[in-house]
């Protein structure tokens, strides 16, 4: 400070300045002549605004560390080069600086030379790399060497390759080995007619099949034997001709067959007349159905609740069989009777409540008409059969 101010009264009385020791006069740099930085300049411009790098964050969407490395331009914190001239544009538009300007200090300043840059030079250093002989694709790998693969194979190695050539025929013989005895097709042989087993007369008669001389001479015609017709086809009566016609009365089908002698093979007993089919049994019990959701409540001639739930839709119930059983049922209107395979009801009308109900089976006919109609039968039938079985105790 002393040596600036005894230049300045120096020069003031017209005296030249004194030299240092090499000769040479100091100059006085004033406040403009510093160079000043980018980051000193958008530092100067955040506080003026009154800024700091969490309200820019905050403002820009821009990571305050981010800023912080723009404003002291630094590649190394800047690890997405694609980003960084718009962010150095908004950040500088963001403080009042003309953003080309603010750019190209910032790529004098901190080496940066453009977002393709990067990719030149891998481009230059693939391009390098094709023509080096050596990490080219097409420079052999031996090209002057005398010396081929045999020349590097030891005692120890041919015998481990011997060793694998000799695992891998053995592997392979024994794979087709199995092939060839799972493919093999075998014959079986021929029985022994010492060990055939005598069938009985009613069996061969029922398993013998065509006579061989019948075979031959329709295999040696040429054409097979045809019936001459003088008749239309319509004219034919299949109750008299063919397979289906019925025969008479002692006549089999094979000369050679007894129908007696088989149906006491079978255990038929003598051949007679075919039985009667079997009349269907009738279920006789009383079943209450329910067409729609309904509520029903059956009890003894005591008044002890024998079954009471909300019946669902083509739900049915069995009665249990007790003397004076009584039904009561809500959405009556919904709600009919099944005794031994007739439907009679409905019990009510609509919604009503159907009091005091004797559930007799004569009564039953009595009292309601029968139902015929198909979209109420067939549910009930198959509720019925899910019900059977399924009484409430009694």
């Amino acid at each position: 400070m002393k040596a600036t101010e005894q230049v300045f009264k120096r020069m003031r009385r017209g005296a030249a300045p004194a030299s240092g020791q090499d000769g040479q006069v100091p100059v006085v740099l004033g406040f403009d002549d510093y160079e000043l930085k980018l980051g000193d300049i958008m530092r100067g411009e955040r506080k003026t605004l009154d800024k700091s790098l969490i309200d820019v964050e905050r403002d820009l969407k821009i990571r305050a560390s981010l800023v912080d490395a723009i404003e002291e331009c630094d590649l190394t914190r800047l690890p997405v080069r694609e980003a960084i001239p718009s962010n150095v544009k908004a950040y500088a538009r963001y403080l009042g600086l003309d953003p080309e300007w603010a750019y190209a200090k910032f790529c004098a300043e901190s080496g940066f030379k453009g977002v393709h840059e990067s990719r030149k030079r891998d481009h230059a250093r693939a391009s390098a790399a094709e023509d080096d002989p050596i990490l080219s694709a097409r420079a052999p790998i031996a090209a002057a060497g005398g010396e081929g693969l045999l020349a590097h194979l030891t005692p120890a190695l041919a015998g481990q390759l011997a060793l694998l050539v000799a695992l891998l025929a053995v592997l392979g013989y024994g794979g087709w080995s199995v092939w060839r005895e799972v493919s093999e097709a075998r014959l079986a042989e021929d029985a022994d007619p010492a060990e055939t087993i005598v069938i009985d007369p009613v069996t061969e008669a029922l398993t013998r099949g065509p006579a061989p001389e019948a075979l031959r001479t329709l295999a040696q015609s040429d054409t097979p034997p045809i019936a001459s017709r003088e008749t239309p086809i319509i004219a034919i009566d299949p109750d008299t001709v063919g397979t289906l016609a019925p025969r008479p009365a002692g006549v089999t089908a094979d000369p050679g067959l007894d129908e007696a002698a088989i149906a006491e093979a079978l255990g038929a007993g003598p051949v007679g007349e075919p039985a009667a089919p079997a009349e269907p049994a009738v279920d006789s019990a009383t079943y209450v159905y329910a067409s729609r959701p309904a509520w029903v409540r059956l009890s003894d001639a005591q008044g002890n609740v024998l079954f009471e739930k909300i019946l669902k839709a083509e739900e049915s119930v069995r009665v249990p069989e007790a003397q004076g059983v009584r039904l009561r049922a809500g959405n009556s209107g919904s709600v009919f009777l099944r005794v031994g395979g007739r439907v009679f009801g409905p019990v009510g009308k609509g919604t009503q409540v159907a009091r005091d109900i004797a559930l007799d089976a004569e009564a039953i006919p009595q009292r309601w008409a029968e139902v015929n109609d198909p979209k109420i039968l067939t549910p009930l039938h198959r509720a019925t059969q899910a019900a059977e079985g399924t009484a409430p105790a009694q």
